[in-house]
């Protein structure tokens, strides 16, 4: 029985949350015993854990400008995809929705099924922010007729699950809310004499929807009010030369630290060191920054944006902004300091229930459910 993953970025080379989620579902049906090819644009064609990766094209994706992503590149990703399914025998497809093109690419090729997961749908309003007028309705309208295929989707969020009732209507098939993405495995932070901590952390891309920047400026101005911490910046991407002249312009070296694409053991010694995940994204589809953080005894300072599913997980609600001015975030980072011993207690309680309630194991057992009812 054969499966195709398709995502253009894979685990390690990127280290983002759908890449590590895509690496889970990629070993989980090759000890289900399914024949895994991993379709990819990261420049990765070898064997890995069983599964067979694939790239398409022959050099990797990269980000243009503020760290957004090239049309160009994930039109040549689309139609390098359709080309090499069309080759091959029906199967049953798993497709990001990253990008979108990938998903039209896939429903158009010769196929068993086709399942297309959603982790966020963009509206409108954040197309035409990210692209402009009109290369942003171009993309919503993709985004619309990508909506309508798929025999089934899966979603992870009550706004994503929304969003795809409303915009997905033409496409009678179910759409199918999944439990989550919390680990089972990773065993809950639990010091019984836990030292003070003073310093904060962000943990994503080095991409403008990410906002590096906010997370600098509110850091300084929390030092202006006689805070002694540190903030760790740790993360990859195109606006790395940029922060590192602005933490040297701004003279912020001796508590603005960044780390370039930290390994899991570099970012476990920084959380230890912290009091609270500083997260200013915009966008996000499920949030696996904020469970990792809470897993470790870390709450997680959000911003209330339309597009950042991650608020859904209710983790610390009262250290979410409902604004991006720097004031109000300020003021979440001292609620994070003053009361980390309570916060410390409730998401260890979250992420307990978190474990049984939303865990991606059974997430995995539902994918490969939906996996045996096309084959059997």
């Amino acid at each position: 029985m054969k499966i195709t993953l398709i995502s253009e970025a894979v685990w390690p080379e990127r280290k983002g949350g759908l890449e590590r989620w895509f690496d889970a579902i990629s070993q989980f049906l090759v000890s289900c015993g399914y024949e895994v090819t991993f379709l990819n644009s990261s420049s990765v064609t070898e064997e890995r854990n069983g599964t067979k990766f694939q790239s398409v094209l022959d050099n990797p994706w990269q980000y243009v400008g503020e760290g957004k992503r090239s049309k160009l590149q994930a039109l040549n990703f689309g139609v390098s995809i359709f080309n090499w399914l069309r080759k091959q025998d029906k199967q049953v497809i798993f497709c990001s929705s990253v990008p979108i093109i990938s998903v039209l690419a896939a429903a158009l090729a010769p196929k068993k099924s086709l399942v297309v997961e959603w982790f966020e749908i963009w509206t409108l309003k954040y197309w035409i922010r990210y692209s402009g007028f009109f290369v942003g309705l171009i993309g919503w309208s993709v985004q619309l007729i990508a909506l309508q295929v798929g025999d089934y989707r899966l979603v992870y969020s009550d706004r994503a699950f929304k969003s795809v009732n409303r915009w997905g209507k033409l496409n009678k098939r179910m759409v199918i809310k999944m439990p989550g993405l919390c680990p089972k495995e990773i065993p809950l932070y639990n010091s019984p004499n836990e030292k003070w901590r003073e310093d904060f952390y962000f943990l994503g891309r080095f991409v403008a929807e990410k906002q590096p920047f906010i997370a600098i400026d509110a850091a300084q101005s929390l030092r202006r009010n006689g805070w002694s911490g540190r903030l760790w910046l740790m993360g990859t991407g195109p606006l790395c030369v940029d922060l590192l002249k602005y933490i040297e312009a701004q003279n912020l070296q001796d508590f603005v630290i960044l780390i370039e694409n930290p390994n899991d053991e570099e970012v476990k010694r920084v959380m230890a060191k912290s009091c609270a995940l500083l997260h200013p994204s915009r966008r996000e589809g499920f949030g696996l920054a904020p469970v990792e953080a809470a897993y470790f005894g870390l709450p997680t300072i959000m911003i209330d944006y339309p597009d950042n599913a991650a608020i859904e997980l209710e983790i610390c609600s009262e250290l979410t902004a409902q604004s991006e001015s720097i004031e109000e975030i300020v003021s979440k980072m001292n609620l994070a300091l003053r009361h980390q011993d309570r916060y410390r207690i409730e998401v260890l309680e979250w992420s307990k229930s978190a474990r049984v309630n939303r865990n991606f194991f059974s997430t995995l057992q539902k994918i490969d459910a939906i996996i045996q009812s096309e084959f059997n």
